[in-house]
């Protein structure tokens, strides 16, 4: 009888020290940021950094030339740092969660007949245009290396009509950098690797 007694204790204490600790594990799980929350913030430190490069151009526009170029310059290796870390964040992440961020990030991007979720009315022209081109390069990174199983599947409606907007547009930068994501969707199977000694002869071709 004391040995049913103590088995039935001991399997009361393990249960509730099991239970004890799914409730640290769950608490402890809902105060990390998700991923979602770590990209949005990345994606608000990069826009910010935008924001301080145009605002010092608009400030020192009467002063000297250096002072200027100085701060943009510093402003620019925050975007690049920030940039870099999306990258490589992106990088370690399963294929549905980046697909996840792939998503997240067009739909920030600023683009005719989108309802993207960054306010430029303030930033004009030139800021517009550099919020895009830092999105798109944040893409460009994310994307590097994905591998999804179909083409349906690299290139759903919510990244793909967002992302042929630009390629329309008149900056060669913008263009360039929507074929480069859009290869890097594509190519399933690293053929640039493969194409990249390949010249082409138009003397050739026509021989």
């Amino acid at each position: 009888m004391g040995d049913i007694r103590e088995k039935s204790w001991r399997q009361l204490d393990e249960e509730r020290i099991s239970v004890e600790e799914r409730r640290r594990s769950w608490e402890d799980r809902r105060s990390r940021p998700t991923v979602l929350e770590v990209f949005n913030t990345l994606l608000k430190h990069l826009t910010l950094s935008v924001d301080f490069e145009l605002g010092d151009r608009r400030s020192s526009a009467g002063s000297a030339v250096f002072s200027s170029s100085s701060k943009e310059s510093d402003e620019r290796i925050v975007q690049n740092a920030i940039i870099q870390t999306i990258g490589f964040f992106g990088s370690n992440l399963p294929d549905y969660q980046r697909s996840e961020i792939m998503m997240f990030i067009m739909g920030k991007v600023p683009v005719f007949g989108s309802s993207h979720t960054l306010d430029t009315s303030q930033l004009g022209d030139f800021g517009t245009k550099r919020i895009q081109i830092m999105l798109l390069r944040s893409l460009l990174m994310v994307t590097s290396g994905y591998k999804a199983k179909t083409i349906a599947a690299a290139l759903p409606s919510p990244i793909l009509d967002p992302l042929l907007s630009p390629s329309l547009m008149e900056d060669s930068e913008l263009r360039q950098l929507v074929l480069e994501i859009l290869h890097n969707l594509i190519d399933r199977h690293d053929n640039r690797a493969k194409l990249r000694g390949i010249r082409y002869s138009p003397a050739r071709c026509h021989m």
